[in-house]
């Protein structure tokens, strides 16, 4: 069988192929993860993070945050954009990035946007990346894919659902000014990460 990687980039070429690749994207959480776990050893004997290991096809690298000092119990991937999170419950699992407070609900015009302490790409240790690609996947057989991030769901998580909504119809150069701020950050953050694995991304 040909190699994760070959597979991936034929995929990508949109290349027909008898055995196609596979990936457990953002894979299950925490207690989910528990659940599997237990349910696999019983039921057939492995690990569900040994099945994962064996399975997957692409490595997921991103930066580790390596910014400001951020509010204990914070999800860093929403701390930084001064999103306050909390933890639910829900049955017998807990889901720590629930948000809590939009820091921009309520605005109104750009100067709202200019005053918010937006995140820096100097924030993020690049450097990681090498780090993380030899721990998951040592032998360099696996497709590798780089973090980038999702401007509106940013941007709704800043403004919250309600006000994002009500600004695409009454306020569109207010969501094309904060979509160009984090837009512009996801797009400097993601060369940072392409100049720190050069080479290896597909």
């Amino acid at each position: 069988m040909p190699s994760a990687h070959a597979r991936v980039r034929k995929a990508l070429r949109f290349e027909a192929q008898e055995y196609p690749p596979f990936t457990w994207g953002f894979g299950p959480n925490a207690f989910c993860r528990a659940e599997l776990n237990g349910r696999f050893r019983v039921e057939h004997g492995i690990h569900f993070d040994a099945l994962q290991r064996l399975t997957e096809d692409v490595v997921w690298l991103n930066a580790d945050y390596a910014g400001p000092t951020l509010a204990e119990g914070q999800v860093p991937y929403m701390a930084m954009w001064g999103i306050e999170t909390c933890s639910v419950k829900s049955g017998g699992a807990v889901y720590d990035d629930e948000i809590a407070r939009s820091p921009l609900r309520g605005i109104e015009e750009w100067a709202d946007l200019e005053a918010h302490r937006w995140p820096e790409v100097d924030w993020f240790d690049y450097a990681s990346l090498k780090r993380q690609r030899a721990e998951a996947d040592p032998e360099g057989q696996r497709a590798v894919r780089l973090s980038a991030g999702n401007p509106f769901e940013v941007y709704c998580w800043l403004v919250g659902m309600e006000d994002a909504m009500v600004h695409l119809i009454d306020d569109t150069e207010l969501v094309d000014a904060g979509m160009r701020r984090i837009t512009d950050f996801f797009k400097a953050r993601l060369s940072r990460e392409v100049a720190a694995v050069s080479g290896v991304v597909d």
